[in-house]
């Protein structure tokens, strides 16, 4: 019940190393349930998965400002105190943690690695050997 997803931590790789986000405070990510900006959400325990927004690409127009196609925008549901990026560069590896809790289970955490190179193809076949998350 009542079931929240945020990201609890975002460095950045540079120079070899992880560094963190400064300022950063964990911020809620929204649940993929077709209305924007659902923060809390009830899972059913069934086959159907429920799934939450990490971020989206959108692909580069003519009509476009010039940097606006090469990030990863982040599905918060909103920013709070601190700094919360409103999307991660391309070309630049990033680190995160997604802590899942809830009303009446214990909460969970995993991180993962985030890599997009900044092109874009059409083909969603060819588009994921652009883009690479992992579980870390």
């Amino acid at each position: 019940r009542l079931c929240e997803v945020f990201i609890a931590e975002l460095r950045e790789l540079k120079d070899k190393k992880w560094h963190g986000t400064e300022y950063f405070q964990q911020v809620p990510l929204q649940w993929d349930q077709g209305k924007p900006g659902i923060q809390y959400t009830n899972i059913n325990p069934s086959p159907v998965r429920t799934l939450c927004d990490i971020g989206h690409i959108v692909k580069k127009t003519d009509k476009m400002f010039e940097n606006e196609g090469d990030s990863f925008f982040l599905s918060q549901v909103y920013t709070i105190g601190g700094y919360q990026p409103q999307h991660l560069d391309s070309n630049k590896k990033y680190e995160f943690k997604i802590i899942v809790s809830a009303e009446n289970a214990k909460a969970i955490s995993q991180k993962f690695e985030l890599y997009w190179t900044g092109k874009w193809k059409d083909d969603s076949v060819e588009m994921f050997r652009e883009i690479v998350i992992k579980r870390v």
